[in-house]
């Protein structure tokens, strides 16, 4: 984070705004991080109006799945200036506000870095997998029932051979609805990510990534850490010496 000239940026959107089949907050705020701002907040209104002068309140049942949001975005003023033209694409209706401000204090988790433990100290030991003749109808299943958005891929040794998200279902499983309407999938919304598929019973090996850039679990969190930033990666499979899962 840094101190000094700022901007402020407050977006007014309501919480069913949809972007590319995916809710408009969330899409936002994953372009924030994309463009490398320090941070945003998300903020649901309990209750409000905007232009259609239809009241938005948590009060009335009907009408609380469109609670009003309140995105926040305090940033430098050049990264304020970049970033509001992929703003005015996805969000056209939405009431923008910008304010000039002088940051005086901005905390920092980690000043001094990651701590100095190993992988192990933190990863996670329950991991959900699939192997290469796993359906992807049970790919879905699983992303949406443990709210995971990919799966590591593992052969009957448990070693790791890929892994499969929900990118790869997009672009190579022929999907055209994105997993990341999972916050409000039900059961008619399943059968529609499981017909959007060309082929259900499709094998995860056709549509995997197998690349699959892994980690040991004595290294240090921030050599981790260092891997995911220069690969651009979202998650790091841990593995043995063997490359078997742990």
């Amino acid at each position: 984070m840094f101190t000094g000239k700022a901007k402020q940026l407050n977006i007014f959107i309501g919480e069913t705004d949809q972007y590319h089949h995916q809710a408009l907050y969330m899409a936002i705020i994953e372009m924030l991080r994309r463009e490398g701002c320090n941070g945003a907040t998300a903020v649901r209104g309990i209750a409000g109006f905007g232009a259609s002068s239809l009241i938005h309140t948590t009060a009335i049942l009907r009408l609380s799945m469109d609670l009003p949001i309140v995105i926040c975005v305090v940033d430098r003023p050049e990264r304020i200036d970049r970033i509001m033209a992929p703003l005015r694409e996805m969000a056209p209706h939405a009431l923008i506000t910008a304010q000039e401000l002088e940051v005086v204090q901005a905390g920092a988790p980690f000043r001094e870095g990651l701590p100095n433990v190993k992988v192990a100290d933190v990863m996670r030991r329950e991991v959900t997998s699939v192997h290469p003749d796993s359906p992807l109808s049970e790919v879905i299943e699983l992303l949406l029932d443990k709210d995971f958005t990919a799966l590591p891929v593992i052969d009957e040794q448990r070693r790791v051979v890929g892994i499969v998200s929900d990118s790869d279902l997009l672009t190579r499983g022929g999907m055209n609805l994105t997993i990341s309407l999972k916050r409000a999938a039900d059961a008619d919304f399943v059968h529609e990510l499981h017909d959007s598929l060309d082929n259900p019973n499709r094998k995860v090996s056709e549509v995997m990534t197998a690349e699959v850039v892994t980690i040991a679990p004595d290294t240090i969190l921030g050599q981790a850490a260092r891997v995911m930033v220069d690969k651009h990666l979202k998650r790091l499979p841990v593995v043995d010496k063997d490359g078997k899962l742990v």
